[in-house]
């Protein structure tokens, strides 16, 4: 039951790359503020949902690998700088600005996942063994509420689901 969270946080640059030109096709249209606020709604999600993970799990075990500044030190502030550029559209009442906005947010976010995939995660595979990147692709699934089936072969584990908050759903009880 293992993932590497090399591989997951791939899958969902792909996943957000899809997001972005979804939203790239409505800006145009888009003559209202309100219009737009699905799409800062939808970027802000996504966004610091992804980056959340990166800062909280694959950061800091890279930075017990390598030390802390550099590459890792910019790879947050890139994280900081979409948060606040969402947060500039979010709270911006002229449309125009605000498309402006979440193009740019785009184009950042698409640029730091290409400084990512070329840099971060070729280091994380070098540098973290396979069994710490499923340790930490574990995690992630925790965070996600992902439950993760077993490879053939991998015995089948046993664990209390996080969510729903009503616990597993997947079994009835007392029939």
């Amino acid at each position: 039951m293992s993932v590497d969270i090399i591989d997951v946080l791939l899958g969902e640059h792909g996943m957000l790359n899809a997001l972005f030109e979804q939203v790239e096709r409505a800006l145009p249209t888009a003559t209202t503020r309100e219009q737009l606020g699905w799409a800062i709604d939808t970027l802000e999600a996504g966004l610091t949902a992804h980056s959340g993970l990166e800062d909280k799990i694959l950061i800091p075990a890279m930075e017990r690998k390598i030390g802390q500044g550099g590459a890792l030190a910019v790879m947050r502030d890139e994280h900081t700088e979409l948060e606040d550029v969402l947060r500039m559209a979010r709270l911006s009442d002229n449309v125009e600005e605000a498309r402006e906005l979440l193009k740019r947010v785009i184009t950042l976010a698409t640029r730091h996942f290409t400084k990512e995939e070329k840099f971060l995660f070729p280091l994380a595979r070098h540098d973290l063994t396979g069994p710490e990147r499923a340790e930490i692709g574990e995690r992630w699934a925790e965070l996600r509420c992902v439950t993760l089936a077993p490879r053939p072969g991998e015995p089948r584990r046993q664990r209390r689901p996080t969510y729903p908050p009503w616990g597993d759903i997947t079994h009835s009880s007392g029939s």
